[in-house]
């Protein structure tokens, strides 16, 4: 009896896995479609039904949850009408605030949720959601290893194909610190953004987020 139930356990644990690499798969091979939508508004409407039959699907995915978000958010960009964009925007809410209730310590779930809600209009509220999300996303990049970070679930949605595990690793903690740094500053709490930005620098001054870390050092000392 007790073998039986190991082999069991072990089968539900196995379709679950190939699950997940499933939907992560799909996710994947929907961003085509994603980033065409965010270059052209005539494309979101192909998006939109991509990610709506995946959530069909996979109705409690997290990250099928919060692709769905960030379309919907393109489809608040394109919608002509106030009453539509504001519907738009509070449906792309509502599926990243249940994506991240689903799994709080995904680090790639907090970084769709905070910059997509990082730029959304004050009277919105989300700005407060945006800081909490870079808030714990620095406390994390001060902790994970690298190979933390290339393993945790989400992973493969931000992987570009020239990644090795230590650039994508890199390009993550420096993200997340610049973006930690833009909202200590929107906050007009310039000590604190300085401290993320010269963290972001001291990992590799020479890539795109270390450059653009160290030109907002820059403008904050100018200021002085």
């Amino acid at each position: 009896m007790r073998r039986f139930v190991i082999v069991i356990t072990a089968l539900f644990m196995t379709i679950s896995l190939l699950s997940g690499e499933e939907v992560m798969k799909r996710i994947n091979e929907g961003k085509e479609l994603y980033n065409a939508a965010a270059r052209d508004g005539e494309k979101t409407d192909a998006a939109l039904a991509y990610y709506e039959e995946l959530a069909k699907e996979f109705p409690e995915d997290p990250f099928v949850k919060a692709y769905q978000g960030s379309v919907y958010t393109l489809k608040a960009r394109d919608a002509s009408s106030p009453l539509s964009k504001m519907n738009w925007v509070r449906k792309a809410n509502k599926s990243f605030d249940t994506a991240v209730e689903t799994l709080p310590e995904n680090i790639f779930l907090r970084i769709e949720r905070g910059q997509n809600s990082l730029y959304l209009p004050s009277f919105l509220g989300r700005f407060k959601v945006a800081e909490e999300d870079f808030a714990f996303l620095a406390r994390q990049m001060d902790k994970m290893s690298d190979e933390e970070i290339v393993h945790t679930k989400g992973a493969l949605l931000f992987k570009r194909p020239d990644d090795t595990g230590k650039t994508f690793a890199l390009r993550i903690r420096q993200f997340c610190y610049y973006y930690a740094g833009h909202v200590a500053l929107e906050r007009k709490e310039n000590a604190k953004a300085e401290k993320f930005w010269k963290r972001a620098v001291q990992l590799d001054p020479e890539t795109k987020n270390g450059q653009a870390a160290r030109e907002r050092l820059e403008k904050l000392h100018e200021s002085k």
